[in-house]
């Protein structure tokens, strides 16, 4: 990991509280941070073209995720 760059994260869960939970643990982790969040799949996708995030913290049980 490069200690200049943190690696940064996209998390997507339809649970506000998770996602504020999630949020402040990781952002104060060190070499991490949280650059957006979303609800829902359509605002995943939005967020992941835009912001271009190393990982993607998903909650496989979106609502309106479409099963594989």
């Amino acid at each position: 990991m490069n200690k200049s760059k943190p690696i940064r994260l996209v998390i997507v869960d339809d649970h506000e509280v998770v996602r504020i939970g999630l949020c402040a643990v990781l952002n104060l982790t060190p070499g991490m941070k949280v650059v957006g969040q979303g609800g829902r799949m359509e605002e995943a996708k939005t967020l992941c073209c835009r912001l271009k995030p190393d990982l993607v913290l998903l909650d496989i049980r979106l609502p309106d995720l479409i099963p594989a």
